[in-house]
C-alpha cells in the first residue's frame, strides 16, 4: 500500500522454510521473497518496508539486536527496456517470416524477470530487443480461450507446458533479426 496507485510493484513470497518437526518451535526461519518494480523509488520503498517490518517484529518480541532478522540479497535485476529503434528495425524484417498480425508491439510493461540485459548494462552504447516468443502448448491456449481466459499458464508455473514445435520458429526469428542487425 506504500506504492502509488499509478505505479506497479510486486512482492512475492516464493518460499517459507522453518523447522522439521511438528512439536518443536524452530530456532530460525527462512523467507524467500521476489520483488518486481519499474523504478528505483518503488524498489527502495519495498526494501525499506521489508526492513521496517522485520525490525518491528523483532522489537515487538523484545529480541536482542543480534537476533534481528537478516536480509541477504541474492541478486538484483533492473527492469528491461527494449530499444525502440532496434525493435522497429527487427520487426519490419520479421514480417517476412511470420504473419504481421502475430507480431505484437504495443504490449504494456510486464513484471517479468529477465536478466539477459545485465550482460551489457554498464555499456552505455548497448541496445537490445528482447523478443518474447509464445511457447505455450497450442491445445491449452485454445482451451483457455474457450474458458474465457487469455492464457492457460505462464512460465514459472508448475503446470506450464512448452510446445517444442516453437523451437524451429524461434530459431528462424532469432537468425532473421540478427541478420537484419548486421546490415548497414
Amino acid at each position: 500500500r506504500s506504492i502509488a496507485a499509478q505505479d506497479a510493484a510486486v512482492l512475492t513470497v516464493g518460499a517459507f522454510q522453518a523447522g522439521i518437526e511438528n512439536n518443536v518451535i524452530p530456532p530460525s526461519a527462512l523467507l524467500k521473497l521476489n520483488l518486481r518494480w519499474f523504478n528505483e523509488k518503488d524498489r527502495n520503498i519495498l526494501l525499506d518496508g521489508i526492513k521496517r517490518i522485520n525490525e518491528g517484529i523483532a522489537i515487538a518480541n523484545n529480541l536482542p539486536k543480534k537476533m534481528y532478522p537478516a536480509i541477504k540479497m541474492k541478486s538484483m535485476v533492473y527492469p528491461l527496456v527494449n530499444n525502440e529503434g532496434m525493435v522497429n528495425k527487427i520487426n519490419r524484417t520479421l514480417a517476412a517470416v511470420i504473419a504481421p498480425e502475430k507480431i505484437i508491439t504495443n504490449t504494456p510493461a510486464v513484471m517479468g524477470s529477465e536478466d539477459f540485459h545485465h550482460l551489457v548494462i554498464h555499456n552505455k552504447k548497448a541496445v537490445y530487443d528482447f523478443i518474447l516468443l509464445g511457447t505455450a502448448n497450442a491445445e491449452l491456449v485454445t482451451k483457455a480461450a474457450q474458458e474465457g481466459k487469455k492464457y492457460p499458464f505462464f512460465n514459472h508455473n508448475g503446470n506450464y507446458l512448452v510446445d517444442l514445435a516453437t523451437i524451429p520458429l524461434g530459431t528462424v526469428i532469432g537468425a532473421t533479426g540478427l541478420l537484419e542487425l548486421f546490415k548497414k
